[in-house]
């Protein structure tokens, strides 16, 4: 955020007042308030200030942890059941998710080259595509070729380059981060490229509940099922599914720490399934955490509904949160007659692959700096 930085500068704000809007703002950051140390709060916080502006304060340790433990006992903030979508401060945790579950970063062998980070989405989310461009201000939309009905969303200016490496930086948590690393590293001694160095920030360690990373993560491979069985009984149940898959046989097995974090956050069971590929021979084994109580369905209502999906995988979660609240309130159940059971088959009818409507007014919930 150096354009945010700049105008504090400017205004003549203290670091200290910085620190307590921030912490005000982001309120989803009570658990990361109460783990991270005094110094690795402000590392966080502050890894976009310049040296310059940084030897101008002066902050003890002491003074931010008595500050941290005050805003516990004064803040009254919801868990992640609430129903407010939280979006301030949540757009790096967000293009962090997106760009490891369905992104890549390409750094040149050499200086003569040029870096490009890029996004791939379906054809039906162009809209958030350009949405997102218009967004960040920088970026282009390009067919994908190897794939039909996809497209990329792609960074090759310097300055989204940079713009985009110090938003997502800190917060990877899969294998992926190597490629971010090699990145920053290219940036950091092309001569010229950058007035400062970017610090190589480590993976994110804290719950999952605690930012936008997984909502950006399951815009790849996550989907929301309703299962209707009939018969003498009538079972109905809402799942939730994500899956992630790699060719390499060692890099598959590095993203299996980061799948069961996921499965166990959820309360998924957690396994390894084979799929066939486009344009691919053979089959790809695919990690896949589903869950598929209503405990596990609760889990996701939350925390979507605290860090909404921003592709129309949002719109998906919609119908599927409408079907999981009949469940919960039993209108499918025959004894309470037919409405809210054929209410949830038209749900299920008109979602995923099936959904021919198309809607954005979610977009206003756009994530933030």
């Amino acid at each position: 955020m150096p354009g945010l930085n700049l105008a504090i500068c400017r205004e003549g704000s203290t670091l200290l007042q910085y620190f307590i809007n921030f912490i005000f703002e982001v309120k989803i950051w009570r658990e990361t308030i109460r783990n991270l140390s005094a110094e690795n709060f402000l590392l966080r916080i502050l890894r976009d200030f310049t040296q310059e502006f940084l030897t101008k304060f002066t902050i003890s340790t002491s003074i931010l942890e008595t500050f941290s433990t005050s805003v516990h006992k004064t803040l009254h903030i919801k868990e992640v059941n609430n129903t407010t979508p939280n979006t301030s401060g949540q757009l790096g945790p967000y293009l962090a998710g997106l760009i490891e579950s369905d992104g890549a970063l390409i750094t040149p062998k050499n200086y003569s080259g040029t870096p490009s980070i890029y996004i791939s989405l379906q054809e039906k989310d162009r809209p958030f595509a350009e949405y997102l461009k218009n967004h960040l201000c920088y970026g282009s939309i390009q067919l994908e070729v190897s794939s039909p009905n996809a497209i990329r969303f792609v960074i090759r200016n310097k300055e989204g380059i940079i713009d985009i490496l110090n938003l997502i930086n800190g917060f990877f948590r899969t294998p992926k981060i190597s490629k971010l690393h090699a990145m920053i590293d290219w940036v950091n001694t092309k001569p010229g490229y950058l007035f400062k160095p970017i610090a190589k920030l480590p993976l994110d360690s804290y719950q999952l509940n605690t930012n936008s990373w997984l909502a950006g993560f399951a815009e790849g491979d996550a989907s929301f099922q309703i299962r209707i069985t009939e018969g003498k009984y009538r079972i109905v149940t809402t799942t939730f599914e994500l899956s992630q898959g790699r060719d390499d046989p060692v890099l598959f097995q590095a993203y299996k720490p980061i799948m069961e974090i996921i499965a166990s956050f959820l309360l998924a069971n957690l396994g390894v399934t084979l799929v066939s590929q486009f344009n691919r021979t053979g089959k790809q084994p695919l990690w896949r955490a589903r869950n598929s109580s209503q405990a596990g369905s609760q889990i996701v209502v939350n925390y979507f509904t605290t860090f909404p999906l921003l592709t129309s995988k949002y719109l998906d979660f919609v119908g599927w949160k409408k079907a999981y609240m009949l469940i919960v309130s039993k209108a499918h159940l025959k004894k309470n007659g037919e409405e809210g059971f054929n209410l949830i088959k038209s749900i299920k009818a008109n979602n995923n692959k099936n959904r021919t409507v198309f809607t954005w007014h979610h977009l206003k919930d756009m994530y933030t700096r």
